[in-house]
């Protein structure tokens, strides 16, 4: 990727990541998307677009047991 500037731009979106279960989501505003990574091999595994640039990103996940 291109560098971001940090210059007084503190709000502007910039890529932002989130892990879970072996996985890495990067978002990228440049190109409106958002790239999960397998954390084992770090390669690209799926490229998610979205609209407008994606400025922040959460992964919530759980077992299904009950505690």
């Amino acid at each position: 990727t291109e560098p971001y500037s940090k210059d007084g731009h503190c709000r502007d979106p910039r890529p932002r990541l989130a892990v879970a279960d072996g996985m890495i989501a990067i978002t990228d505003p440049r190109h409106s998307a958002v790239r999960v990574i397998d954390a084992a091999t770090l390669k690209e595994t799926r490229l998610i677009p979205v609209e407008g640039q994606p400025f922040s990103v959460v992964a919530i996940g759980g077992s299904g047991a009950t505690h």
